[in-house]
């Protein structure tokens, strides 16, 4: 679908789906494709995940959840939920980018409806294709746990959060390795996909550090979202997630 917007009237432009089933409290990947010509930029306005705001100036997808019977009921549960394209300044023509988003439905949802959407006022066209909708793998995660006074003898595995995050282009990855054996950390997508594996092989007790720069591993550049970086040890596997803005 095609949305095009030749002037900053003050009015909106909306293209609905049909409603699918979902099931509340299950958490559900959303994504699509888009593609951009000449379209309204700001400095500062990054592509964001979900959020409730309506900003005036923005486009992208809007998305809700609702009561059944799909078909006639359209009482909203949780309210309208957007996510926004990459709208900074020198963004005004993208080529075909998949954009991918997590949510998870909320109590007494029954259905799920999406929107390619212009707010107000903003300007240009947008290209929309591959519309989904789907339930979301999980992948289990760690907590680490220090005591409350003084110094702690580490003798687990350690992963740290990812620094910066959210980055652009690269972020920096420490872990520690408390015993000799194999280890790896891998890079995941928000469906459970294998993306990049950043580190696989024997280690010696210690700190560590790993870089990714938002490749897969054919060295072609990821979309904007959010990832899980996941370490790998002896008995041990934790899992944190890190946001890479392009």
């Amino acid at each position: 679908v095609l949305l095009k917007e030749e002037d900053d009237n003050d009015d909106e432009m909306v293209f609905y789906s049909e409603p699918v089933a979902a099931e509340a409290g299950k958490w559900y990947v959303i994504s699509f494709w888009t593609k951009t010509e000449s379209i309204n930029t700001e400095d500062g306005m990054f592509g964001t995940a979900v959020t409730p705001e309506f900003i005036n100036n923005r486009l992208g997808l809007c998305f809700f959840f609702h009561k059944a019977p799909l078909e006639t009921n359209w009482d909203l549960v949780g309210g309208d939920q957007f996510v926004y394209l990459d709208q900074r300044t020198g963004k005004e023509n993208q080529d075909w980018t998949k954009i991918t988003v997590i949510a998870q439905a909320p109590e007494e949802a029954a259905g799920f409806s999406m929107r390619a959407r212009f707010n107000n006022f903003p300007t240009g066209s947008v290209w929309y294709d591959d519309f989904a909708f789907q339930e979301a793998t999980l992948i289990p995660t760690a907590i680490e746990e220090f005591g409350k006074h003084g110094a702690k003898i580490v003798t687990e595995y350690m992963l740290r959060n990812n620094y910066p995050n959210p980055f652009n282009p690269i972020t920096n990855i420490e872990y520690y390795v408390p015993k000799a054996g194999s280890v790896s950390l891998v890079v995941y997508n928000v469906v459970g996909q294998k993306v990049r594996t950043l580190i696989e092989g024997h280690h010696n007790p210690g700190t560590f550090h790993a870089i990714w720069d938002g490749c897969n591993n054919a060295g072609e550049m990821l979309s904007s979202g959010v990832y899980f970086y996941q370490l790998k040890g002896t008995d041990a596997v934790i899992t944190k997630k890190m946001t890479f803005i392009k």
